[in-house]
Order: C-alpha cells, then structure tokens, then sequence
C-alpha cells in the first residue's frame, strides 16, 4: 500500500531518531504507521549511508538534495540547508487544519496542480497559507501525484473515517466543482 506521508518519515530516520521517538512524533500528528515499515526504511538508507547511520560521519548537503529531504531533515535538525526551510511550519498548519486537511488533499487526489491548490484555497477560502506552505504539505504529508487511478483508489479504500473517504472519492470521480 501507498503511504502518502512516506518523505516525512523517510525525514524522521535520516534526521536519526529512533523508532519510539518516530512512532511519538507519528502519533501526535495522528499518522499511522507500522514499527515494521520503519525498519524497512532505516534500513533502505542505512545501506546507501552506512557511516552516516553508525555515526561515523555527517550528512553532507548532496547526499540529503539526492534524497530530497532537505526542507524538513533541516527543520528537524536544525541546520541550514540550500533550499531553506520554508513552507515546513505552515505545511505542519495545514495537517493540524481538518478542514483545509480535506480540501488540499481531496484536490490532490483529483490531480489539481499545487499552483491551483495554493490558488484556490487563498483566493476561494480567503486563508492564506503561502505556495510553500502547500508545496511542502503535498511533498511531505500528502504526495500523491505520482500515483496512478488504482493505487489512489486503494488508498481511499482504507481510509477510516467515512466522511474523508466520501469526499476522496468524490475527488477521483472528477467532479471537481462539486468537490470546491
């Protein structure tokens, strides 16, 4: 299955925290996500850095640009990173916001552009969170945009709560006047 929030986590290991501190910081953003999965991804990266996970050596800013992690492992770690940080704090905003939460990831599901979404949401709902606010939610907490009709389908499949999944399956419908 698809985790849509799979770069978040992958910024958690390399960031180098350990598995109960992941899960806590999954659990209050109330992410799911199996202890078993994380293994799997220390372990994807531990092989490709194996010094850098023994503590032998630093991230070197390539290595992190490679991975396409530098907006958040810089967040979470605090240091400074080419492509800054920003956008980190209000894709955090977006998460913790169940309304906006619904409608950005409805619209992503139904394939509008970021550059839409951003639109769209300050321009319709007066809210203003910025481009890359919403560029960093997409890439971190919700991206999908390279999934195909059937894995987004499978994803809504799971979804627990029945209201988000009535709206997401709106969305894959393609009734995006509807949907807004």
């Amino acid at each position: 299955m698809q985790v849509p929030f799979i770069k978040y986590i992958e910024s958690l290991v390399v960031s180098r925290m350990t598995d109960a501190k992941i899960l806590q910081k999954l659990k209050e953003l109330n992410l799911d996500f199996p202890e078993e999965g994380l293994t799997i991804v220390r372990d994807r990266f531990r092989n490709e850095k194996p010094e850098y996970f023994a503590f032998g050596e630093e991230l070197d800013l390539v290595t992190l640009a490679e991975w396409d992690l530098e907006e958040m492992v810089g967040d979470i770690m605090n240091i400074q990173v080419p492509t800054g940080t920003h956008g980190v704090n209000g894709a955090l905003e977006v998460l913790n916001d169940p309304l906006m939460y619904r409608l950005i990831t409805a619209m992503a599901l139904a394939g509008i552009t970021k550059e839409d979404i951003e639109l769209i949401v300050n321009g319709k709902y007066n809210i203003h969170y910025s481009a890359e606010d919403i560029e960093m939610f997409l890439k971190y907490f919700f991206k999908v945009d390279d999934w195909s009709l059937s894995q987004k389908k499978e994803y809504v499949e799971d979804i627990e709560d029945s209201a988000l999944a009535r709206f997401y399956k709106l969305s894959l419908k393609g009734d995006k006047d509807y949907l807004l």
